[in-house]
């Protein structure tokens, strides 16, 4: 990169992976100012409440209060700096919770089941709903190869099945979960 004709692919912030979940799944609360820490100053001594407790809201991360002994698990998935400790530069890793994480958090399949659920009150036909799919979550449209894949993964829906639109709605939340960990979608280029 020293001519400059490319800029190189950068992972965002784990604060900035947690927004734009909320975000692309209509969730993200846009309120400015305020404490989300629900108790006065100098009663708060140790991490005793919950992490859901602590971290379950929609606000930006910006306004997340951070307690030392209770790091929300995306924050440290992302390699959230020790807040102990002064940090001049985070560290960047590439490891499988991370993925691990993107596929089985609560934040993720809540945003996969409001994604789903708006693409399919959105529009009738499967293409059309991987189509907004792909421009709510990357601004592009789905590749040949992404369309073929996914369309056929879809085909597999089971017929016969009782309850073929409890069904159509979890394959389309397993596409959204897919989709949102995906490298495409935590990745700048």
């Amino acid at each position: 990169n020293e001519l400059l004709w490319r800029f190189p692919r950068r992972r965002l912030e784990a604060e900035a992976i947690r927004d734009a979940i909320l975000f692309v799944s209509g969730q993200l609360d846009f309120t400015m100012g305020g404490s989300l820490m629900p108790l006065k100053d100098r009663t708060y001594v140790t991490g005793t409440a919950s992490k859901q407790q602590q971290y379950d809201n929609a606000r930006r991360s910006v306004y997340q209060p951070i307690y030392r002994s209770a790091v929300y698990d995306m924050l440290t998935a992302f390699d959230f700096p020790d807040p102990a400790t002064p940090t001049g530069n985070r560290q960047e890793s590439t490891v499988a919770p991370q993925s691990l994480l993107m596929m089985n958090s609560q934040i993720v399949h809540t945003a996969a089941s409001r994604l789903a659920a708006a693409a399919l009150a959105a529009h009738r036909f499967d293409s059309q709903r991987l189509e907004w799919l792909t421009l709510t979550l990357f601004g592009r449209r789905p590749t040949d190869e992404q369309r073929h894949a996914i369309l056929d993964y879809l085909q597999r829906r089971d017929g016969a099945s009782a309850d073929g639109e409890k069904e159509t709605r979890a394959q389309w939340e397993s596409v959204c979960r897919v989709l949102l960990a995906s490298n495409e979608f935590i990745y700048i280029d």
